[in-house]
């Protein structure tokens, strides 16, 4: 009876120290509960507890576990000391969609790879570069977006800053005390530039189609509009403009079939243009068609209306 009650109260403890990590723990964690090997191996043959690592059990299986599971589980793996990182963290942080890739963990010393694991091994990770967010140590907002500029594309990054920035995460001094110590690391030129250039959060798309429109005026070097810029019609409504070049005083909707194509949603838009009329600006729409095979017309027209504004402010 009494080993009995002592196996039920170490599973209670278990099970607690599961429910505050995401249904995750360690066999270092297990041993200070007072487990031993005989225990561990009884409940792993039992169903009870499933290896994730070497070292590291799951009170459920692989497949019940939540993304964040699979992350500390990365991180218990590692041993003191390890962070989750790059794309992982910046997943964790919200500042970019999580994935199904393998987690990605830095640690400032010397050890074996682990299978579902990207290792990213480096001289020295200090403690002020680590923090912990929902009960999973990761690096700071800063480092991970130091570490995220020599892993994404630049526009990837670029996004992830604007992401920052509507969190209110975004810290310019604390990213450029990370590169500081770090200035060789790969990326640190492109983050540089983004750091020092525009507001972040005028660089954020809510949609696929955003993102294609603004990749389409990269591409062939039309000035940067802000995006998802808030405004107030003359008539009091508030609206969001998906791209707008206040030195033409353009204001360019982007209309998907989805939430445009019918005919309630073509009388607001109607009402909406005329109100942007009103408010002095020239109201533009685009469709999917537009940016794809209609492109070059796109761009052209646009092209057109920027350079008659610069040509105005000139005169």
């Amino acid at each position: 009876m009494a080993a009995e009650g002592r196996t039920r109260r170490l599973d209670l403890a278990v099970a607690a120290l599961a429910e505050r990590q995401h249904g995750v723990v360690s066999w270092v964690q297990l041993a200070r509960l007072g487990m031993r090997r005989n225990g561990l191996y009884a409940r792993v043959a039992a169903g009870r507890l499933h290896r994730l690592h070497r070292g590291v059990y799951g009170v459920v299986g692989p497949r019940l576990l939540r993304i964040e599971g699979h992350w500390l589980a990365a991180v218990l793996a590692l041993g003191d000391g390890a962070a989750l990182s790059h794309r992982s963290a910046a997943a964790l942080w919200d500042l970019m969609p999580a994935t199904a890739r393998a987690s990605d963990v830095t640690v400032g010393r010397n050890v074996k790879p682990r299978a579902g694991i990207r290792l990213h091994r480096v001289r020295s990770l200090p403690d002020e570069h680590i923090t912990i967010r929902n009960a999973v140590p990761c690096t700071t907002v800063a480092r991970t977006i130091v570490d995220l500029a020599g892993v994404v594309p630049p526009r990837r990054l670029e996004r992830a800053l604007a992401q920052a920035e509507a969190l209110r995460l975004y810290d310019r001094k604390a990213i450029e005390a990370v590169l500081a110590s770090n200035p060789r690391r790969p990326g640190s030129r492109t983050l540089r530039t983004l750091v020092g250039g525009r507001d972040p959060s005028t660089t954020l798309t809510r949609s696929s189609m955003e993102e294609r429109f603004l990749a389409l005026c990269d591409r062939t070097g039309l000035p940067r509009p802000e995006c998802n810029l808030p405004f107030t019609l003359p008539d009091g409504t508030e609206i969001v403009i998906d791209a707008f070049w206040s030195s033409a005083a353009l204001a360019v909707e982007l209309d998907s079939r989805g939430f445009h194509s019918s005919w309630r949603a073509q009388v607001q838009d109607r009402r909406r243009d005329a109100q942007l009329v009103l408010a002095g600006l020239k109201p533009l729409r685009f469709t999917e068609g537009d940016l794809t095979s209609g492109a070059n017309t796109t761009i052209a027209l646009l092209r057109q209306l920027l350079g008659n504004a610069s040509d105005r402010g000139r005169s």
